[in-house]
């Protein structure tokens, strides 16, 4: 039920779901701050840990490794100019797809599915990491806040992975795993809406 809440305070005021350049903090507190104060980058970080205690049994490893990876890279790239179109519909479609993705985990064990879902991480982390480095502040030191954002993200990885084990089992909890990604599903699917609507408006 509490997800669905998120949802519906999400619907009422859509402007919670984009907090990109609202930071005035330096350096590493800026950079730790960055993923936790934009909703769709928390939950994106969040599936990707749901997401891995889904897959293979080194996943909970790899799959956030890959996601921090090529975000540090991306991010690295924006502050060096590296220029790209529609950041914030890719964040936003991550955020759905990455949750459409763990329902269908949840549903079928597929290797198939396991590599869609390392390629969907890959993929946005691209455009995550690309909002992160570009809106570095500009007193801030490009080195402290990668390692701000990278370890904030580290850290939002693991609970989700936290989150979607059982107590004392060490597997995933399938019932609470479909409610969370029905949730953000819904709430990837009206930031994308919006975004659209906004951009054709």
């Amino acid at each position: 039920m509490k997800y669905y809440v998120l949802f519906a305070l999400l619907l009422i005021f859509p402007e919670l779901s984009y907090a990109h350049g609202q930071l005035s903090a330096d350096g590493f507190v800026s950079g730790l701050l960055h993923p936790v104060l934009g909703i769709d980058h928390l939950l994106a970080m969040l599936a990707v840990g749901v997401a891995s205690t889904l897959m293979h049994r080194y996943a909970v490893i790899t799959a956030p490794a890959t996601f921090v990876l090529v975000m540090a890279l991306s991010a690295y790239l924006a502050m060096q100019g590296w220029y790209l179109s529609y950041i914030e519909l890719g964040i936003s479609v991550s955020v759905l797809i990455l949750g459409a993705l763990i329902h269908l985990l949840v549903k079928f064990k597929s290797s198939w599915l396991s590599l869609l879902m390392y390629l969907a991480i890959a993929l946005f982390a691209v455009f995550h990491g690309y909002a992160h480095g570009s809106e570095i502040p500009q007193a801030a030191n490009p080195i402290h806040f990668l390692a701000g954002f990278v370890l904030a993200t580290a850290a939002i990885h693991c609970a989700g992975v936290l989150f979607a084990y059982n107590k004392g089992h060490g597997v995933s909890s399938h019932y609470r795993v479909s409610h969370f990604a029905t949730a953000i599903t819904a709430v990837g699917a009206m930031m994308s809406y919006l975004y659209v609507e906004s951009w054709w408006g």
